[in-house]
């Protein structure tokens, strides 16, 4: 009786280790750096990676900034192999982190330096606008359908007057990775009665080698982002 209350309690506590979890960084594939953002904007940049097995919970991301240096470090919790209950299967994964208002200039962006998953990319703030381009308004986009073999997007989503219509889209290229779009907007009426009005706009998107993220600029001060 001894013996067997002995190995229970052996077992239980193997399972406890095996599922105790410890906070790792994760692997990063890409760092995408958007053109587009001035000294009055929340800058954001693009992170892809990949979590190693079903029981990682989304990375919890930190930034720091030091100077014109951005160090931004994902980590999550990590189950090693001997956990049962965790299927070895990669998660793919693209986040968008906000580094906040930055003053003008070029910043070096580091994503878990120090590993051998670490990236690095050069980001630029240019300085502010001025009234024309600060009270431009973009469109509600809420979903991208792309056609890469047409070189062919496909803004869709919902404006919320009928008095907004499309004035133009501006595709910006960082000549590394990143495309950015601006759908802009004008308004037509000064009144602007309350009406969803759905849309969806055509975008003609350079030809890039490898992996380009394409990266929408919506109404609300946020993006949408997704790997081409």
């Amino acid at each position: 009786m001894k013996f067997l209350a002995l190995l229970l309690l052996s077992l239980s506590l193997s399972t406890t280790h095996a599922a105790t979890p410890v906070e790792r960084k994760v692997p990063v594939t890409g760092v995408y750096s958007p053109r587009g953002y001035d000294t009055l904007d929340s800058s954001e940049v693009v992170v892809s990676g990949y979590l190693p097995n079903t029981c990682h919970k989304n990375p919890k991301t930190t930034v720091k900034v030091k100077g014109h240096k951005i160090l931004v470090s994902l980590d999550s919790l990590y189950y090693g192999p001997e956990n049962p209950f965790c299927a070895e299967v990669l998660i793919p994964f693209v986040r968008t982190v906000n580094l906040g208002l930055l003053e003008k200039g070029e910043y070096t962006v580091s994503v878990n330096e120090g590993t051998n998953y670490g990236k690095k990319v050069k980001f630029n703030v240019t300085g502010s606008r001025g009234d024309n381009g600060r009270n431009q308004t973009y469109a509600n986009v809420e979903h991208i359908e792309r056609f890469p073999e047409k070189g062919i997007l496909k803004l869709q989503g919902h404006n919320p007057s009928d008095c907004l219509v499309l004035d133009e889209i501006r595709v910006l290229d960082n000549g590394r990775n990143t495309i950015t779009i601006l759908p802009r907007m004008k308004r037509i009426s000064q009144h602007c009665p309350m009406k969803m009005t759905p849309f969806t706009y055509n975008v003609q998107v350079p030809s890039e080698e490898g992996r380009t993220l394409i990266h929408v600029r919506t109404m609300y001060g946020d993006s949408l982002n997704t790997i081409y």
